[in-house]
Parts: structure tokens; C-alpha cells; sequence
């Protein structure tokens, strides 16, 4: 057995992190009422893009009142109800005004920081994307200079890094997206959660589920010259190429020769959030098998070509 010594030095050490600090929250926060259809002011809100939050029959926001009533429709007016220091607020308002308690009142806080964070990212021209949980916001191609940006490695060295990419292998442009976390702490910070979204463009995110298909005599084929090797292991065995279930029918319906009302009556868009999963997929997930690439074997022929000779041997 051999004994080594093991020497700790105490001493300050670089980290890498994706959390900026607050420096300092609103110092108030307003509450206004507003007259107009109830059931239309929470839409109306929405549309204005300014943070806030509806309670009951007020609306709670870090915004002055002209600025939020311009961007209203003028069938809605506002009016002040009352404003307060932002520490008051998320201790809970105790001098008899109608407004969140204890327990809301710092969630309805972190909401609002939130959405603040997330317009300012959009003002810097990310583009939103709707993915499970919450929003993300991903640079989209041309944002930057050479769709690259300064990072500082935990070494100290200082060198630039892709937000968008290309892998002509799946025909698609990769993009890094964020999502925003607000901790109240102490200390107080925001997080950006990293996530990666695709396109097709380098512009617009795929918002529909896209993943590999597979046609069951090519699977019978790639088995068996599989079985020839001898090499046991894990194989994805797919079609090349990624398509949505709704593409996957469209391209059946054009080598059918339907016209554009038969395949309308026939075929129905339906977006992945509108499903109600149980859990929640990736956006876009082909599969490629590493183990058939290592035994030299050729990938599968295109999803569109295996689904044309499917389709003129069933029919």
C-alpha cells in the first residue's frame, strides 16, 4: 500500500457562475384599480408587455400609472389605490389595504422581477420561447457579431463562445436559451438557467415536437446485418432526417395525391402544449445510432424515401 500526504491550501478560487447579483430591488411598488370589463382586463394587461400582477380587482406593478394607462385601450382607466416601499410589500401590508399576505406577497415580488428580467431580454432582441415549466429566451442568428460572445473560462483565460450554431447533419441551427430564476436570498440574485432550443431558419424556434421515425423493414434489415457482427451493445435504429407527427401526415397525404381540402378534412394541426402530457418532451430529439456508424454501417435511408415505399406497398 502506498501512503500519500494530502496538502490543503486555503486559498480564493475563481468560479464560473451563471448568477448576478441584485444590486438594489424598486424602491415601491403601486397598486391601481381600474374601471372597465374585468373579464377583459387581465388580456388588455397582457398585451401592454409591462410586469405586473392582478389581484383581485387590482393591479399590482413597479410601473407609473401613465405609463401602463397608455398602453391601454380606452375602454379601461386607471386610478391610484395606493403604493408602498417594496420591504413593506413582501412582509405583507398591514394598515388595512386589500393586497397579497405574508405568504403571496413574495411570490407575487418574484413574478414581477421575473417578467421584468425577461423584457429586458427580449429589449435586447432575444426571441421567447414557450418550453415546459416557463419561457426561455434564445438568441436568434445575426444578434451578435458572428453569433459569438465574450467568456471568461474559470482559468482566467478569456475567449469567445457560439450562442448559435449548425449541424448540417440534422439540418438545423442550434441556439443557447435561458431561463430566469429570481432567488430572493439573502443574497439576492438572478439566475439564467441554460437551455438549448433549434430552428430551422436560425430565426424562428421549432415549436412542434420533432423526432426520428422508423420503418419496420429497414429495422428487420439493420437487425440483422446488426446480428452479423456480433457486437451487442445499444442501437438506435432510425430513418434519417426528423419530422412532427403533423409533417409525418402531410408528406402521406402528398405522396397520396390529395389536394389541399381532402388533406385538410382529413389532417388536423394540433400544438404539442394543447396534448396535456403527463410529462413534457423535447422539442426536437433525432436519434442517431453511434454503434452501427462504428461498424461502418450506412445510415438508414430518409424518413420521406422509407414512407413513399410504405405507403405504394400497402396501397
Amino acid at each position: 500500500m502506498v501512503r500519500t500526504s494530502t496538502i490543503v491550501e486555503e486559498a480564493p478560487e475563481r468560479v464560473v457562475t451563471n448568477r448576478v447579483p441584485v444590486i438594489k430591488f424598486p424602491r415601491t411598488i403601486s397598486f391601481y384599480e381600474y374601471d372597465g370589463d374585468n373579464t377583459k382586463i387581465a388580456s388588455a394587461m397582457s398585451d401592454t408587455g409591462i410586469p405586473h400582477a392582478m389581484c383581485g380587482r387590482l393591479i399590482i406593478s413597479f410601473a407609473g400609472m401613465s405609463a401602463i394607462q397608455q398602453h391601454l385601450p380606452p375602454a379601461f382607466t386607471l386610478r391610484p389605490r395606493t403604493h408602498a416601499s417594496f420591504d413593506e410589500f413582501i412582509n405583507g401590508l398591514e394598515n388595512g389595504t386589500f393586497a397579497p399576505g405574508r405568504d403571496e406577497a413574495p411570490k407575487i415580488a418574484i413574478a414581477l422581477l421575473r417578467q421584468q428580467v425577461e423584457r429586458y431580454l427580449q429589449l435586447r432582441g432575444l426571441k421567447k420561447f414557450e418550453s415546459s415549466g416557463a419561457s426561455s429566451f434564445y438568441f436568434p442568428k445575426g444578434l451578435v457579431p458572428n453569433d459569438k460572445v465574450p467568456y471568461q473560462a474559470a482559468s482566467g483565460r478569456k475567449t469567445n463562445k457560439n450562442v448559435v450554431g449548425r449541424s448540417e447533419r440534422n439540418q438545423v441551427y442550434w441556439h443557447l436559451a435561458m431561463k430566469v430564476n429570481i432567488v430572493m436570498g439573502p443574497p439576492a440574485v438572478v439566475r439564467f438557467k441554460p437551455y438549448l432550443c433549434f430552428s430551422e431558419d436560425g430565426k424562428s424556434a421549432i415549436t412542434d415536437v420533432k423526432a426520428s421515425t422508423t420503418y419496420v423493414l429497414d429495422l428487420v434489415r439493420r437487425v440483422e446485418e446488426i446480428l452479423m457482427h456480433k457486437r451487442y451493445g445499444t442501437y438506435h435504429i432510425v430513418n434519417g432526417g426528423a419530422c412532427s407527427y403533423f409533417e409525418f401526415a402531410k408528406e402521406a397525404a402528398r405522396i397520396l395525391d390529395l389536394s389541399d381540402v381532402e388533406t385538410g378534412n382529413l389532417i388536423e394541426p394540433v400544438s404539442e402544449d394543447a396534448m396535456n402530457r403527463r410529462a413534457t418532451r423535447p422539442r426536437y430529439s433525432p436519434m442517431r445510432c453511434i454503434l452501427s456508424e462504428e461498424l461502418g454501417l450506412p445510415a438508414l435511408r430518409d424518413w420521406r424515401v422509407a414512407l413513399r415505399d410504405y405507403v405504394s406497398e400497402q396501397l
